[in-house]
């Protein structure tokens, strides 16, 4: 409830993708039930406010856990996943065709390279998105 009101505040109206960061973790057992008990709440109440919901994660846990739980679970509308591989597209072997498929995949393809912008130097990640144009 608090993303979607801090959402609102900031413009970003029902519709929207609000995002979950779930950093690198070692899945299995009780964190998998956790963390896919977590993603599923997070995602039918972010339907039940108006919003649609997004999750970043990397390829190796959340990713991995969201497949081999899709008929288990609620999954995210959106996934955003993270392979630093320097390619610059949605596709990936981690994620079967038929998940995430209409434009609904965010490759974080690079990430923590030095860039300068304006004359200052920043460490930015990169990402490709096929996620469409919104509502």
């Amino acid at each position: 409830e608090d993303a979607v009101a801090e959402a609102a505040a900031l413009g970003l109206g029902k519709g929207s993708v609000l995002y979950d960061n779930l950093e690198q973790y070692t899945p299995g057992g009780t964190l998998t039930t956790r963390v896919l008990g977590y993603l599923r709440a997070w995602t039918e109440r972010l339907h039940q406010l108006g919003y649609r919901s997004g999750a970043y994660g990397n390829v190796s846990c959340l990713v991995a856990d969201l497949v081999d739980n899709a008929t288990k679970t609620t999954l995210p509308d959106v996934i955003h996943f993270a392979r630093w591989n320097d390619r610059a597209v949605t596709t990936d072997t981690a994620l079967p065709g038929t998940l995430w498929a209409h434009r609904q995949r965010v490759h974080q393809y690079a990430g923590d390279r030095s860039e300068t912008y304006g004359g200052v130097r920043i460490s930015v990640d990169r990402n490709q998105l096929d996620v469409g144009t919104g509502t």
